[in-house]
């Protein structure tokens, strides 16, 4: 078996402006090139920094959002994904992110607001695995459709990574602590809402066949502007439980990573799984997609003996 590459990279990008370079040449006039002055250079958090999100806080579920104007990972079988040409609520909580690498790539990836100013996405998505670098600096991008947010000045910039693990003992195997919340350097939630991640028991979860989404910017999709609309598969299904991971059907490609598995609980939406990548065989072969659990978050944000 061959694990898939994480994130989908743009190489060609070297000089400390390329992200800036990146978001203006693709919102086009939405996002002005800045100076380096104006992006704040990416830190690791603490331990237990105070901006984590409060497990009793209520999510922001929005009623009224404006309108949509236009209301490698694996693919098994039929490709079941459809553009997310929707500003509504849930879909507006989850954003592109695209980021700076320590070598001067660019990565893409796929973050949730779980709080007005926190995204959750995959650690990979802030550092690359191979080297145990942190990516230089990391933007968000609200509820892109067709390479545009509805307000230019909602673009947000990373200041703090919190992140569950370093690849330091990775290797070559899918890490389970392959998640990381990121501080975003201003509130957005209250207009775009934020979804809370709740954890499902192995019967639950396998018990929802058919009944969860996925929402990821895929580097190949749609296919006459990919990555510049998240794409989504409703309607997919938590094939397993092989501890310490959920193997799951939803379709993804590269760029997907960090993308919430939602489940409709009670009325609520909420992210049940983190999507971290998928699987080939020798040849190339499709096999399955793996998600991190939420457990495995919760675990990792609990206080240690010495705090």
């Amino acid at each position: 078996m061959k694990l898939l590459s994480p994130p989908i990279l743009l190489s060609g990008f070297s000089l400390g402006l390329a992200i800036s370079v990146y978001l203006s040449a693709t919102q086009q006039s939405q996002v002005q090139a800045q100076t380096t002055e104006t992006f704040p250079q990416l830190e690791l958090a603490g331990d237990r920094p105070d901006w984590l999100p409060s497990p009793a806080a209520a999510p922001t579920v929005l009623e009224n959002v404006d309108p949509s104007p236009n209301t490698d990972r694996v693919v098994p079988g039929e490709d079941d994904r459809v553009p997310m040409n929707n500003r509504d609520y849930p879909w507006s909580a989850v954003g592109r992110l695209v980021a700076e690498t320590a070598d001067g790539n660019i990565s893409l990836c796929t973050g949730t607001l779980v709080a007005e100013d926190v995204v959750l996405t995959n650690a990979h998505c802030t550092i690359t695995s191979e080297t145990q670098e942190l990516h230089k600096r990391i933007a968000f991008q609200p509820n892109l459709i067709n390479g545009a947010i509805t307000n230019a000045d909602d673009m947000a910039w990373v200041e703090e990574v919190l992140a569950g693990t370093d690849f330091t003992d990775s290797g070559d195997n899918p890490d389970p602590n392959d998640w990381a919340l990121l501080k975003l350097d201003r509130p957005l939630g209250d207009r775009y809402g934020t979804l809370h991640w709740q954890t499902l028991p192995a019967e639950t979860l396998l018990g929802k066949a058919e009944q969860l989404d996925l929402v990821g910017y895929s580097g190949d999709f749609p296919p006459d502007n990919p990555g510049e609309t998240a794409g989504v598969h409703e309607g997919c299904s938590i094939l397993a439980d092989e501890e310490p991971f959920w193997i799951h059907d939803c379709d993804t490609t590269g760029g997907a990573s960090g993308g919430p598995i939602l489940a409709e609980i009670d009325g609520d939406y909420y992210v049940v799984a983190l999507h971290a990548g998928g699987v080939t065989d020798e040849n190339d072969v499709p096999l399955f997609n793996y998600a991190i659990k939420i457990d495995q978050i919760e675990a990792g944000l609990q206080p240690t003996d010495e705090e």
